[in-house]
Protein backbone atom coordinates (compact mmCIF):
# COMPACT_ATOMS: atom_id res chain seq x y z
CA UNK A 1 0.00 0.00 0.00
CA UNK A 2 2.88 2.30 0.73
CA UNK A 3 4.37 1.45 -2.61
CA UNK A 4 0.92 3.00 -4.46
CA UNK A 5 0.95 5.92 -2.13
CA UNK A 6 4.92 6.50 -3.00
CA UNK A 7 3.94 5.87 -6.51
CA UNK A 8 1.09 8.27 -6.67
CA UNK A 9 3.06 11.07 -4.41
CA UNK A 10 5.56 10.47 -7.11
CA UNK A 11 3.73 10.74 -10.39
CA UNK A 12 1.73 13.81 -8.46
CA UNK A 13 5.23 15.58 -7.91
CA UNK A 14 6.60 14.94 -11.55
CA UNK A 15 2.70 15.70 -13.03
CA UNK A 16 3.59 19.03 -10.85
CA UNK A 17 7.05 19.65 -12.15
CA UNK A 18 5.80 19.08 -15.74
CA UNK A 19 2.74 21.63 -15.41
CA UNK A 20 5.19 24.07 -13.68
CA UNK A 21 7.68 23.92 -16.64
CA UNK A 22 4.86 23.87 -19.72
CA UNK A 23 3.47 27.13 -18.36
CA UNK A 24 7.16 28.81 -17.72
CA UNK A 25 7.67 27.41 -21.57
CA UNK A 26 4.53 29.15 -22.58
CA UNK A 27 5.12 32.26 -20.55
CA UNK A 28 8.85 32.60 -22.23
CA UNK A 29 7.22 32.03 -25.50
CA UNK A 30 4.55 34.60 -24.95
CA UNK A 31 7.53 36.94 -23.42
CA UNK A 32 9.48 36.75 -26.37
CA UNK A 33 6.20 37.21 -28.85
CA UNK A 34 5.31 40.22 -27.09
CA UNK A 35 8.82 41.51 -27.04
CA UNK A 36 9.10 40.28 -30.88
CA UNK A 37 5.89 42.50 -31.46
CA UNK A 38 6.92 45.25 -29.79
CA UNK A 39 10.32 45.73 -31.57
CA UNK A 40 8.79 45.25 -34.79
CA UNK A 41 6.33 47.90 -34.26
CA UNK A 42 8.94 50.54 -33.40
CA UNK A 43 11.26 49.35 -35.58
CA UNK A 44 8.56 50.17 -38.30
CA UNK A 45 7.51 53.40 -36.50
CA UNK A 46 11.16 54.20 -36.73
CA UNK A 47 11.42 53.10 -40.35
CA UNK A 48 8.29 55.01 -42.04
CA UNK A 49 9.25 58.14 -39.43
CA UNK A 50 12.79 58.38 -41.26
CA UNK A 51 10.87 57.12 -44.45
CA UNK A 52 8.78 60.72 -44.42
CA UNK A 53 11.82 62.76 -43.13
CA UNK A 54 14.40 61.53 -46.02
CA UNK A 55 11.41 62.17 -48.87
CA UNK A 56 10.76 65.68 -47.11
CA UNK A 57 14.54 66.50 -47.20
CA UNK A 58 14.88 65.57 -50.70
CA UNK A 59 12.03 67.89 -51.74
CA UNK A 60 13.70 70.67 -49.46
CA UNK A 61 16.65 70.44 -51.04
CA UNK A 62 14.89 70.29 -54.44
CA UNK A 63 13.61 73.25 -53.75
CA UNK A 64 15.92 75.64 -52.05
CA UNK A 65 18.66 74.44 -54.88
CA UNK A 66 16.18 76.17 -57.66
CA UNK A 67 15.31 79.18 -55.36
CA UNK A 68 18.64 80.09 -53.89
CA UNK A 69 21.90 79.04 -56.32
CA UNK A 70 24.17 80.82 -53.55
CA UNK A 71 23.20 78.01 -50.79
CA UNK A 72 23.66 75.48 -52.45
CA UNK A 73 26.75 74.56 -50.73
CA UNK A 74 25.31 75.21 -47.61
CA UNK A 75 22.91 73.17 -48.12
CA UNK A 76 25.06 70.23 -49.49
CA UNK A 77 26.72 70.74 -46.24
CA UNK A 78 23.43 69.79 -44.80
CA UNK A 79 22.66 66.32 -46.56
CA UNK A 80 26.25 65.52 -45.66
CA UNK A 81 25.47 65.30 -41.98
CA UNK A 82 21.87 64.51 -42.70
CA UNK A 83 23.63 61.22 -44.11
CA UNK A 84 25.19 60.67 -41.36
CA UNK A 85 22.48 60.70 -38.92
CA UNK A 86 20.74 58.39 -41.27
CA UNK A 87 23.76 56.21 -41.07
CA UNK A 88 23.80 56.35 -37.29
CA UNK A 89 19.74 55.65 -37.36
CA UNK A 90 20.95 52.28 -39.79
CA UNK A 91 23.30 51.15 -37.27
CA UNK A 92 20.71 51.86 -34.61
CA UNK A 93 18.51 49.39 -36.70
CA UNK A 94 21.25 47.43 -37.17
CA UNK A 95 21.55 47.33 -33.30
CA UNK A 96 17.94 45.99 -33.00
CA UNK A 97 18.08 43.16 -35.45
CA UNK A 98 21.23 42.06 -33.54
CA UNK A 99 19.51 42.30 -30.54
CA UNK A 100 16.44 40.56 -31.58
CA UNK A 101 18.72 37.76 -33.50
CA UNK A 102 20.65 37.28 -29.96
CA UNK A 103 16.63 37.04 -27.86
CA UNK A 104 16.21 33.89 -30.42
CA UNK A 105 19.11 32.27 -29.73
CA UNK A 106 18.53 32.45 -26.73
CA UNK A 107 15.26 31.54 -27.18
CA UNK A 108 16.02 28.92 -29.09
CA UNK A 109 18.82 27.64 -26.48
CA UNK A 110 16.00 27.66 -23.70
CA UNK A 111 13.72 26.18 -25.63
CA UNK A 112 16.47 23.42 -25.95
CA UNK A 113 17.18 22.85 -21.83
CA UNK A 114 13.53 23.16 -21.24
CA UNK A 115 13.53 19.74 -23.77
CA UNK A 116 16.25 17.84 -21.95
CA UNK A 117 14.83 18.60 -19.03
CA UNK A 118 11.68 17.34 -19.79
CA UNK A 119 13.48 14.27 -21.12
CA UNK A 120 15.41 13.67 -18.08
CA UNK A 121 12.13 13.92 -15.92
CA UNK A 122 10.60 11.55 -18.34
CA UNK A 123 13.58 9.13 -18.03
CA UNK A 124 13.54 9.67 -13.95
CA UNK A 125 9.63 8.80 -14.17
CA UNK A 126 10.27 5.84 -15.98
CA UNK A 127 13.43 4.79 -13.79
CA UNK A 128 11.51 5.22 -11.23
CA UNK A 129 8.27 3.03 -12.16
CA UNK A 130 10.70 0.30 -12.98
CA UNK A 131 12.15 -0.08 -9.42
CA UNK A 132 8.96 0.23 -7.49
CA UNK A 133 7.51 -2.84 -9.91
CA UNK A 134 10.94 -4.41 -8.56
CA UNK A 135 10.48 -3.37 -5.05
CA UNK A 136 6.64 -4.75 -5.21
CA UNK A 137 8.19 -8.31 -7.03
CA UNK A 138 10.79 -8.21 -4.24
CA UNK A 139 7.76 -7.62 -1.44
CA UNK A 140 5.63 -10.37 -3.05
CA UNK A 141 8.43 -12.77 -3.58
CA UNK A 142 9.72 -12.22 0.32
CA UNK A 143 6.56 -12.74 2.05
Amino acid sequence: MENDKFQEFMADQFAKMFKEMQGLRTELKGDMQELRTELKGEMQGLRTELKGDIQALKSDIVRLEDKFDKQISALHDFRVSQDQVNNDNKDAHTTFGTKIEELQLESRITDEKLDEIAEDVSYLAKKSFRQEKQLAKLNVGLK
